[in-house]
């Protein structure tokens, strides 16, 4: 036969409060009970364990040794219960359980996670499912399976819908012969070019040039570190290299820079409706309020 536990959450979130309050008639009024059940329920924990809990020192009650490590176990098991309490009234308020986010590669991480970590601490019971891509494009499936996506915009125009225009800077290592020669746009088609990209592009070359494809934008950089191809890497991501010199910007005229739009997409789900998701939206368009 199956034990059951003698002792209730509750009882133990009772005696957690008399000794946070320093005695019974504190914790009552903190609980919004009666004095007469808060001692009811921790005799009844008392009675449970066969132990003492509590002792009074003056006028303040406090935790016997047992009690103290007894509590300590209880605690984690206490702050649980209404952690899943919490969730339970947000869902029953309208939060979704979960928030899936499709994110592009090239969006800036600290950007991201900043928005993210502001989203987490007003929303605790909601779990984030994040997906990052490479230059996927939007369409009803994927909008359907995520609340939230920031993709390229359609050829790479910036409307309504843009948050970000990603820098990107052609580069090399300080070792490539790109980086010593006098006129390197007229010599970059003889060497390998690393391109960031997902599967659906592969089949997409530029004409004449040899490309190593790479669906990481950190996979990009430690190959063009290593001098093994030159490429254009996000600026927010080489900037430590270009100051210590591990990288060093090519001399290609207009074609020097380029920009990325990335727009953000809301989903089509039923969870894409709600205020939560509209919270994380907005956070990872303006970022979190300083």
């Amino acid at each position: 036969m199956t034990a059951m536990p003698r002792s209730t959450l509750e009882q133990w979130a009772v005696l957690r409060a008399i000794v946070r309050e320093g005695g019974f008639a504190a914790a009552a009024l903190a609980l919004n009970r009666s004095q007469s059940s808060v001692s009811y329920a921790v005799a009844r924990l008392r009675e449970a364990l066969g132990v003492d809990l509590l002792t009074l020192e003056g006028r303040r009650a406090v935790l016997t040794p047992a009690g103290e490590a007894l509590l300590a176990e209880a605690t984690p098991l206490i702050d649980a219960l209404e952690q899943v309490e919490r969730r339970g009234r947000g869902i029953a308020g309208g939060e979704p359980v979960r928030v899936r986010l499709l994110v592009d590669v090239l969006f800036p991480r600290a950007r991201l996670f900043d928005a993210l970590a502001a989203f987490t601490a007003r929303h605790p019971g909601i779990d984030i499912h994040l997906v990052q891509t490479v230059r996927q494009w939007p369409d009803e499936d994927l909008l359907a399976r995520h609340e939230v996506a920031v993709l390229p915009a359609p050829g790479d125009q910036i409307g309504d819908a843009t948050i970000v225009s990603v820098e990107l800077l052609a580069v090399a290592a300080p070792g490539h012969p790109l980086a010593k020669a006098r006129a390197p746009g007229r010599q970059r088609l003889r060497h390998v070019l690393a391109e960031i990209r997902g599967a659906q592009f592969e089949s997409v070359r530029p004409p004449n040039q040899r490309v190593w494809l790479k669906n990481t934008v950190e996979g990009a950089a430690d190959a063009v570190r290593r001098g093994l191809c030159f490429g254009w890497l996000p600026t927010d991501l080489i900037h430590e290299d270009l100051a210590t010199g591990a990288l060093v910007p090519l001399t290609l005229g207009a074609g020097s820079r380029r920009a990325i739009p990335l727009n953000l997409w809301k989903g089509s789900s039923e969870a894409a409706a709600s205020q939560a998701v509209a919270a994380l939206a907005d956070l990872i368009r303006n970022g979190p309020a300083v």
